[in-house]
Parts: C-alpha cells; structure tokens; sequence
C-alpha cells in the first residue's frame, strides 16, 4: 500500500506586487507576460511568478515555504471566464480559483497590503481629536 499525503505549503513570501485597473491588468499581462491565462479568487483578478527552481528554492519548498518573485493583479469583483480589453485586440483567459485555500489566502493578503499601503500614504480618515473640557 502506497501512502499518499496531502501538504500544502505552509508559507508563502511575496517579494514584490503591483496593483492596476482591470485595462491596465489586461494590457500588461497580455502584452508582457504572453501568458494568456490568469487566475481570480476572492475578487480580485491576479498572476504570480515564482522564483526559478534551484538547489536553495527546492530546500525551501521542502520545509514548506516558496517565493513568489512578483504578483501582479487587479479588483474584478465577479468571476469572468475570459476578459477582454477595451479595443477587443486582447483577451486574458481566467481560471476560478477560488477552489484553491491557497490562493484565496493569497489574495486575502494582497486586500491587507493594500489597505496597509492607503493607511501609510495618509489616505485614511484622520483619526477624531477628542479633547478634555477645561
């Protein structure tokens, strides 16, 4: 009897991101990646890269952890199967992969960075000043 084991990776390390319109998402992915195939959960739209396999990345894998050397993505708020851009001449297919914990947990913490990013460059609401009467 074989035993086969399921074991997620317990960590994921994100080294950059980078957040754009649903066009901009489109035309980057579409013209620098060539991929062609992107993935949604949790609504936002996005696609990862990982480091190259090596010796150090393989180690890494192994005790459950793996680079992500760069995310990019955008908010879509409902599944679409395909997108297209404005002037038809590029279309993304979309994987729904909001089956997948991971990547749902991955894009809870794009959500988290993001906000994180609004609160540190002072998009916030000022906090109240509540003063004591004289």
């Amino acid at each position: 009897m074989v035993d086969v084991r399921y074991e997620p990776f317990r960590e994921i390390i994100i080294l950059s991101r980078a957040r754009y319109s649903v066009e901009d998402f489109i035309r980057t992915i579409g013209l620098v990646s060539g991929s062609g195939v992107v993935q949604w959960a949790e609504g936002l739209v996005f696609t990862h890269h990982m480091l190259p396999w090596s010796e150090t990345t393989i180690k890494e894998a192994v005790n459950g952890r793996i680079y992500w050397s760069h995310v990019t993505y955008a908010e879509l708020p409902t599944y679409k199967p395909v997108l297209e851009s404005k002037d038809g001449r590029i279309k993304l297919a979309v994987v729904d992969a909001s089956y997948d914990q991971i990547m749902k947990e991955a894009v809870k913490r794009f959500k988290v960075l993001d906000r994180l990013d609004s609160f540190y460059k002072g998009e916030r609401r000022q906090p109240r000043v509540v003063t004591k009467p004289s």
